[in-house]
């Protein structure tokens, strides 16, 4: 920017072309304020100098998407409204630079939680990237994305599956390219207790992304409600070793949880322990994780079957604020007490799980939310601790494996 400035003069445009360039540098550094700062120079500087209404008009692009970044939403309202108005008039609706405008704009309504108009702004969006580049080019993919999060936000489940289905095309599937918006079919599907198709969509997922682990969890978890013990105990002998070196807690915490399940899942469990025993050690100051560390190492204790340690630590558990960390602990407090002896404390303890995590009837309609993935682990333990108790509160029944 200095040289531009000594050699060409300070009202030059290739000043304006060095500032935003700098400005990017320091958005980079996370100097926000400076960036706009430097952004709203260079666009006075391009608005002075130059007669180019698309360079005025991305530069006030820039600026708008700098305002909004900091969470000035109004101010980039009116900055972004003013350059799609220069860009439709200019260079037409469907040109790339206005489409990406347009974006921006959607977003300001997103972050407004102003989901009818953002849907709005998307559609249009997608519609016209769709006649110009087609369903598979990266934006497209983007705009899909962002166009379903806001019908899911209005709960509009089958719109939202409906879009999905227009670009998850069987060909397209078998492309990696697919991942992201395969994610939100997956999420979709969960939220509403699709559990066989949420099952091959994770499947996919973890073979496209073998080292997300969360994708082994959903398998591991969607493999339990299937009752496909053979490939969930394969799942269980392979992934701990893959993640046996996180130093992050919600991956130990997962990968361990998604092992014990069931009763003898062919995982090795020393090792599995050591992740559980790892997830609580690390997260021991988050706050709103802690509680699943808890219950998944009260779960590790109760497989190795050391029920007295279940009962510490999913005793902790329940003093936690997360709804489904609780039902979690309640699940293996009760069969931790069931097998201590203490029938009515656990078949009280049983009764607070399943308030906190209710059934869900067959035929009814399902919306899990977010969590639908903590609720459906929370479901799987606390039925094993319904069926342990039943079981043996029937005159003459033989209990299962007791761990």
């Amino acid at each position: 920017m200095a040289l531009r400035r000594k050699l060409l003069g300070s009202q030059h445009p290739s000043v304006a072309g060095a500032l935003y360039d700098l400005a990017w540098a320091a958005a980079g550094n996370g100097k926000q304020k400076e960036a706009e700062a430097l952004k709203q120079e260079a666009f006075a500087l391009r608005q002075k100098v130059s007669d180019n209404y698309p360079d005025v008009a991305i530069s006030l692009c820039y600026l708008g998407n700098s305002m909004r970044q900091r969470g000035n939403l109004e101010d980039a309202y009116s900055v972004l409204s003013a350059a799609l108005s220069l860009q439709r008039k200019f260079l037409g609706d469907d040109h790339p630079d206005t489409l990406f405008t347009l974006g921006s704009l959607g977003l300001i309504y997103e972050a407004e939680t102003n989901w009818s108009k953002a849907e709005t702004v998307f559609r249009e969006a997608l519609a016209l990237r769709r006649k110009r580049s087609g369903n598979d080019e990266p934006r497209a993919l983007w705009e899909y994305g962002e166009l379903y999060h806001a019908l899911v936000a209005q709960r509009k489940y089958p719109e939202a599956a409906q879009l999905l289905a227009e670009v998850l095309t069987p060909a397209f599937v078998t492309n990696p390219a697919c991942s992201d918006l395969l994610g939100r079919r997956l999420d979709l599907m969960g939220r509403q207790g699709k559990w066989a198709e949420a099952l091959a969509d994770a499947t996919t997922l973890m073979q496209y992304q073998p080292t997300d682990y969360y994708w082994s969890y959903n398998v591991a978890a969607l493999l339990v409600m299937a009752h496909n013990r053979p490939d969930y105990g394969q799942l269980c002998h392979r992934i701990p070793t893959t993640f046996a070196e996180t130093t992050n807690p919600y991956i130990a915490q997962r990968i361990a949880e998604g092992c014990l399940l069931l009763p003898n899942s062919g995982a090795d469990l020393q090792l599995v322990d050591r992740l559980a025993t790892r997830a609580v050690t690390l997260g021991n100051g988050d706050g709103g994780g802690i509680g699943y560390f808890q219950a998944c190492k009260a779960l590790s204790e109760y497989r190795k079957g050391s029920f007295p340690g279940a009962v510490e630590w999913a005793e902790k558990v329940l003093k936690n604020s997360e709804v489904f960390a609780r039902a979690k602990g309640c699940a293996v407090l009760a069969m931790a007490q069931w097998r201590l002896g203490l029938k009515d404390v656990a078949r009280a303890t049983l009764s607070e799980g399943n308030k906190l995590a209710q059934d869900m009837s067959s035929n009814q309609a399902v919306d899990l939310g977010d969590g639908w993935i903590n609720w459906l682990v929370a479901r799987i333990l606390l039925n094993e601790a319904t069926e342990l108790i039943a079981n043996e509160s029937t005159p003459g029944a033989k209990s299962n494996n007791p761990h």
